[in-house]
């Protein structure tokens, strides 16, 4: 067969510049290759500088530069099999090399990475015998000596070498923020308080804030019985926090049991943020001051959960380590005992929590043990040990913030008026039973208390607190006449819904006197008719020395038990707003009526209220004592007293129901509040 003369010319010129591609390649050098790798690096193709570095480590001109980034990418892969390569391509480097600190660096990183700790602490220890002020070899000697105590948390001296490694770190890398923590709680288990502190607040002083700084620095405070300094850096913290972590912190899981913990392990991630929420607020031992106690105490006991037993290598959060679900749950131990004996376990090293001393006089013990001897503690599966679990995961969880003190009954009522266009008056009036409060106060102590209102939003938000010291001659103690002794608190404030907390404390807080109330004054936004609470009055015989409440049209003395005796009228007071005009005048009618207070009513009745609801029939109460009466008045505005005469009604609870009829306008608008009508037998 006759192939053409151009046929050849084609083959040999390709052969020719297959040829040339080839000597070029072969004549590439370390130092090509080594550039290559640093420009394939920068451009994120990791893969491409694995196999251009694995060619210069094969050649006998390798440098030191060569073996380390090899070793370093392998490593940053993070896979076993990855991390051998590591160790393989460093130690062929340090043979090639002997004692180069670069190499002995990246190789004990890499030993560290692996968990070969006692490797990678002789090469850190012999790059700093070459040089003496290695940043990375210092921290990394401290981060063991770290990890050495935290694993059994009984010898001392790995502390202290974990202080003089990262004392040297924080200076020549003062960015490292572990270095900081390290070395504050480091000196914080070791009782060096005030080295802690100081820092600790150099670190804020200087940096962005650190969660774990942060809750470090309250932990101390609250260590201290400083809860107000506590619970800011606590809230500040979580702040930082991604959600995640921040609801861990909050988390309740451990602290219900029966229908509430399924309800809760049943919930989606937002309906359990909300049952926290709620959980807390209803939780608050005082919700008249800024903190809330038992929250405060669960933040720190999660925190040194967390820093004490988290394991980041087998993936283990402290919170859920279960030495660390005894602390948030329970506290810390009385006693702690460590053992190895197997007379007592098949294998494994185990501790003994004793709780000796729980609140309540409730002891108990918890037995742990880390079988694998990886710092893993867990409850045995062992027959005789299952009440330990049962106690973890069963008891209640044990508070110190349950305050030991006298209660003293009492009660609370709160009335808000529209006192502008942009604030209203809210009076917070609270009485409590003389003969209680003088029998727990302490003949020798001064007759000094602390008032404190708190106000939450409608979510249970803190809004504003309110607090003061009455000494004795402002807050005396009632007279024996008096049957209950009363105080009132105003407050001017926006409009909202706001939920109340009102607190009175004797100064060695041996008696407290603690109540909840609620009112709405959104509704004086409104430009249609409405009406004030109802403040309920009585005339005591000793008026002059009682509380008053001072409005427009009088003063009166409140009644905030809302009991009311045989021949004693029902007094009201209330204010009309946005009332219609006629010829410069407004006219309505005001209609009062009492209804028994309903009582929940039985299966068979609620039945039968909703056949009657299904066949339109009236389902209302009928009110005991109803009248209305006319008025009229000169502006927008009016106000209405009226004394009513319950001396027909039993002894029981009643509703009051007040109803507005404006004439002009055509609106209605109506509020009611209840009331106790009491024997003379009663108190």
């Amino acid at each position: 067969m006759y192939i053409s003369t151009s046929f050849w010319y084609c083959v040999f010129f390709t052969l020719a510049v297959m040829g040339s591609w080839g000597c070029g390649s072969l004549k590439t050098t370390s130092a090509d290759r080594t550039r290559d790798a640093e420009n394939s690096l920068a451009q994120g193709d990791t893969s491409r500088a694995i196999k251009l570095l694995q060619r210069n480590v094969d050649a006998p001109d390798a440098t030191v530069n060569d073996f380390a980034t090899l070793g370093w990418l392998y490593r940053s892969r993070g896979s076993i099999t990855a991390r051998q390569s590591s160790q393989r391509i460093l130690e062929l480097g340090l043979m090639h090399n002997p004692d180069d600190p670069v190499i002995l660096t990246e190789l004990g990183k890499t030993y560290y990475a692996q968990t070969f700790y006692g490797d990678a602490e002789r090469c850190f220890s012999r790059v700093l015998e070459l040089d003496g002020d290695h940043c990375e070899a210092e921290y990394y000697l401290g981060l063991n000596a770290y990890r050495k105590w935290k694993h059994v948390q009984t010898y001392d001296h790995h502390l202290f070498t974990t202080l003089t490694h990262m004392r040297s770190v924080m200076r020549c890398d003062p960015e490292k923020t572990d270095a900081y923590f390290m070395f504050a709680f480091s000196s914080y288990i070791l009782g060096d308080t005030a080295q802690c502190i100081s820092t600790c607040d150099r670190y804020l002083e200087h940096h962005p804030p650190a969660a774990n700084i942060l809750f470090l620095r309250g932990t101390i405070a609250y260590e201290h019985a400083d809860y107000e300094s506590a619970w800011d850096y606590f809230t500040d913290g979580l702040n930082i926090l991604d959600d995640d972590d921040r609801q861990s912190y909050l988390d309740i899981g451990l602290l219900i049991f029966g229908d509430e913990k399924q309800m809760y392990d049943w919930a989606s991630k937002d309906e359990k943020k909300d049952l926290c929420r709620v959980y807390w607020v209803q939780n608050d031992p005082d919700p008249t001051t800024p903190v809330n106690e038992r929250l405060l105490e669960h933040l720190y006991r999660t925190y040194l959960a967390e820093v004490l037993f988290a394991m980041p290598r087998l993936d283990i959060r402290g919170w859920d380590a279960e030495r660390g679900k005894a602390v948030i749950k329970f506290g810390q131990p009385t006693d702690i005992r460590s053992t190895l004996d197997s007379r007592d376990f098949a294998d494994g090293r185990t501790e003994i929590w004793s709780y000796l001393s729980a609140p309540g006089g409730r002891g108990f013990i918890l037995y742990f043990r880390d079988e694998y001897l990886n710092g893993n503690y867990t409850i045995p599966m062992d027959y005789a040990y299952s009440v330990a679990g049962q106690t973890l995961y069963k008891d209640p969880p044990v508070t110190e913030t349950t305050p030991d003190i006298a209660l003293v009954p009492g009660a609370i009522d709160v009335f808000a008026f529209r006192e502008s266009s942009i604030e209203s008056k809210v009076y917070v009036a609270f009485t409590v039973d003389p003969d209680s409060l003088a029998y727990h106060l302490v003949p020798w102590q001064p007759e000094a208390y602390y008032v404190r209102t708190a106000f939450y939003d409608s979510d249970g938000r803190p809004q504003t607190f309110h607090a003061d010291t009455l000494d004795g001659n402002a807050l005396p103690i009632p007279p024996r006449s008096r049957t209950s002794y009363s105080l009132v608190r105003s407050f001017d404030l926006p409009f909202h819904s706001y939920t109340v907390a009102f607190c009175l404390e004797d100064n060695e807080a041996n008696t407290q006197a603690l109540f909840w109330s609620e009112t709405n004054t959104v509704k004086y936004l409104s430009s249609d008719l409405t009406l004030s609470d109802i403040l309920l009055w009585h005339t005591p015989p000793d008026t002059d020395t009682w509380p008053i409440i001072a409005r427009p049209d009088g003063y009166f003395v409140p009644n905030p038990s809302r009991k009311y005796r045989h021949g004693e009228d029902l007094r009201l007071y209330l204010e009309v707003y946005n009332l219609g005009l006629s010829a410069r005048r407004s006219s309505y009618e005001i209609t009062y009526s009492v209804f028994e207070a309903r009582r929940p009513a039985n299966p068979w009745v609620r039945i039968g209220r909703g056949i009657k609801w299904l066949l339109q029939m009236d389902t209302s109460p009928n009110p005991v004592m109803s009248q209305t009466f006319a008025r009229t008045s000169d502006g927008y505005e009016a106000s209405e007293q009226l004394a009513i005469d319950i001396e027909s009604l039993k002894p029981g609870e009643y509703v009051l129901s007040v109803e507005v009829n404006d004439q002009t306008s055509g609106d209605v608008a109506s509020v009611s509040k209840s009331f106790t009508k009491i024997s003379d037998r009663q108190d």
